[in-house]
């Protein structure tokens, strides 16, 4: 199931977080018993918070990682053996009663994309959960799933993209009015989310070939001649392309400066291990091992689409 997104398109990015934020580390250990309870362990190894260069307070670290004390998340120092630096280890327990309670689990990870004020305070990424039993003659059925989702990321990259497009054609083609600017981003913004998800699976030069490039090259110029401003396809395509190469580093300082929770988990893994009673019948896991399915995801996969990872057990009586 492991997405293993390549991260081209945030290459930059991700060089830059490297030398901020760092990578950070989820751990999710989940127990179904067989009446239908269990238990759900969390840590989040968030690595040395002190000494990076974000410019985020813990408190606004905890808030955006969605780790607080008000939402039963403790944080102890340990000291790396390596440097010497401390690094925050965040935990999180809960029991679960009943069968019919793991939906109250989901939520229990909440990265948020921006603190409270910002207009991108909306964009979260959430993880919801659920668990069913069926029991039958001869055996119990258990099923397991889990889902983690960005809600407003897409969009507010597909809107980042389509105004970094319509300020680069206003740069080389300066008589476009403030009508031919909103059609061309409505334009741009619905050509780059029908690719937005190929956009981290292909390499620099498959980038310029990709459909979106194409469209805005082609119905770009019919915006652009109705001005008299002649502009070939090709004109607009190496706009297109040029903006998502980023050369500048655009996308990294929009990320840090308005999207701080997204820019600080950038690089963070996530990995999930949960134990079924009886038998794994059926998963889409990276592992299996006895009753136990496991997981491991990176945080921005989900810019794609929905993470889902599920399985199905079966104890016989």
């Amino acid at each position: 199931m492991s997405r293993g997104i390549r991260r081209a398109w945030l290459g930059v990015v991700v060089v830059g977080l490297l030398l901020t934020a760092g990578c950070k580390d989820f751990i999710i250990e989940t127990g179904i018993n067989p009446d239908g309870s269990g238990t759900r362990a969390i840590t989040l190894e968030a690595g040395s918070l002190e000494n990076d260069d974000t410019g985020l307070t813990l408190d606004q670290y905890r808030q955006l990682l969605g780790v607080t004390e008000q939402r039963g998340w403790h944080l102890v120092w340990e000291e790396s053996p390596q440097d010497g630096e401390r690094n925050a280890v965040f935990s999180r327990n809960a029991r679960i009663p009943g069968i019919d309670s793991w939906s109250g689990a989901s939520g229990d990870i909440t990265l948020q994309g921006a603190l409270a004020g910002s207009p991108f305070a909306s964009v979260r990424g959430v993880n919801e959960v659920r668990a069913t039993t069926a029991r039958g003659a001869q055996s119990t059925t258990y099923e397991y799933r889990e889902t983690f989702d960005w809600r407003g990321l897409r969009e507010a990259l597909v809107d980042f993209v389509a105004a970094r497009l319509v300020e680069e054609v206003a740069r080389e083609f300066p008589g476009i009015t403030p009508e031919d600017r909103a059609e061309l981003r409505g334009l741009a913004a619905g050509a780059t989310a029908m690719d937005l998800p190929r956009l981290f699976d292909v390499s620099d030069e498959e980038r310029a070939s990709l459909p979106m490039v194409r469209t805005v090259g082609i119905y770009g110029t019919h915006v652009l001649s109705r001005r008299g401003i002649a502009a070939a396809p090709a004109d607009l395509e190496a706009i297109a392309a040029r903006v998502l190469d980023d050369p500048e580093s655009r996308l990294e300082d929009f990320l840090s400066t308005n999207l701080p929770g997204v820019y600080a988990v950038a690089l963070t893994n996530v990995s999930l291990s949960v134990t079924l009673p009886g038998t794994i019948v059926e998963s889409n896991a990276d592992a299996v091992e006895a009753s136990t399915v496991k997981w491991e995801f990176g945080i921005l996969d989900a810019l794609r689409g929905p993470v889902t990872m599920h399985a199905t057990s079966e104890l016989r009586k």
